[in-house]
């Protein structure tokens, strides 16, 4: 089970800043934690300093991996991937996950399996599949592979990248819903079209 740190301390000019702090279980036997999101340029000392005198209860823990920052590298995915996530000089090789530019863990796993799809789709000399825009994992796919895409950033899942309605709403929640049966019209024609098997 996950535990909460709430950390508060006096600053110079007296006003009281605070953090939240989630300590996450990381071995079997609940005697190792990690500190979510840890990923810093501090330097090992500075990362000491903090958890022990900050932190309340932890001043006596024992250190056994401090926190490091770590890279993403991307493809230019506009440039050398078409809308099946395959490699546009050879038709052999598929790119998913972050490499792509999908940002977040749900987005990577939703790229992951609908590579992984169009990869048995190929060796099974069946037609490659494409999700609609009007679904989320479409417009993702769209975004990352779209040759007119100038400013590429990775890109989590959100509904400002799906084609906007023309209808006028009253409020989020029903805006939201029309999206929502859209998609899922959209998502049942592709099943369909393909004979995807579920």
């Amino acid at each position: 089970m996950d535990q909460w740190v709430v950390i508060i301390y006096q600053t110079k000019n007296g006003k009281q800043p605070f953090a939240v702090v989630q300590l996450r279980q990381d071995n079997v036997i609940d005697s190792l934690y990690n500190i979510v999101g840890w990923q810093t340029n501090l330097t090992w000392p500075e990362q000491k300093q903090i958890i022990t005198q900050f932190i309340p209860g932890l001043a006596k823990v024992d250190i056994v991996r401090y926190g490091v920052l770590h890279k993403n590298n991307y493809i230019n995915s506009p440039k050398v991937l078409n809308q099946f996530l395959q490699y546009k000089q050879n038709n052999n090789i598929f790119f998913a996950v972050q490499i792509i530019w999908v940002e977040g863990y749900l987005e990577s796993a939703a790229a992951g399996l609908l590579c992984a799809l169009n990869v048995y789709q190929y060796v099974m000399d069946l037609p490659l599949i494409k999700f609609p825009s009007e679904t989320v994992l479409g417009a993702l796919v769209n975004y990352v592979t779209n040759p007119k895409q100038r400013d590429l950033k990775p890109m989590k899942a959100n509904l400002g990248i799906m084609p906007t309605l023309i209808t006028k709403f009253k409020n989020k929640p029903e805006k939201n819903l029309a999206l929502y049966s859209r998609a899922i019209k959209k998502i049942k024609e592709t099943i369909k079209k393909y004979q995807i098997k579920l």
